[in-house]
């Protein structure tokens, strides 16, 4: 696998600019807190931004009929031998006897959804060494946590 840093990729790409409009055209208010001093992992970029397009798109989904104020947040940070991402969203959140079986293949809540895309996500993490785990956010809707192990170089000593 190739070194790459999680963020702080210079200029957003055009999936990135299609989610922004997405976004905006959903009323859904977007907030990053992104530590920009965050050590190294082994991943593929390409993969790690793809989960996260999955968990924007599913929480504005998660928030079609919810009214005002309509929050997604996506923060990063180190945690001893680990970088955290979370997303977190305002929405009706994930009920407790579903957390375990959302990331099984083919297991989706919405009608025109195939549940392809959190088992996705989830394998893709956790081939990357990592997890990924559903919790309740701040503001009481899904709370997404990513895990990912810091590369051995950038590890402190």
């Amino acid at each position: 696998r190739l070194r790459h840093p999680l963020v702080g990729r210079g200029s957003p790409g055009r999936d990135e600019e299609r989610g922004r409009v997405s976004l905006k055209r959903g009323g859904v208010t977007f907030s990053k807190s992104l530590d920009p001093h965050l050590p190294k992992a082994y991943a593929d970029s390409r993969l790690i931004e793809q989960v996260l397009m999955n968990l924007i798109d599913n929480a504005v989904h998660a928030m079609d009929h919810r009214e005002d104020p309509r929050r997604i947040e996506i923060a990063s940070s180190a945690s001893g031998e680990r970088i955290v991402v979370t997303v977190s969203d305002s929405g009706p959140g994930v009920p407790i006897h579903m957390r375990e079986k959302i990331f099984d293949p083919f297991f989706t809540t919405r009608k025109e959804g195939y549940g392809i895309g959190l088992s996705f996500s989830h394998r893709v993490i956790t081939d990357h060494g990592g997890s990924l785990q559903v919790g309740t956010g701040k503001w009481g809707g899904a709370e997404f946590r990513i895990e990912l192990p810091i590369a051995k170089e950038d590890l402190p000593r």
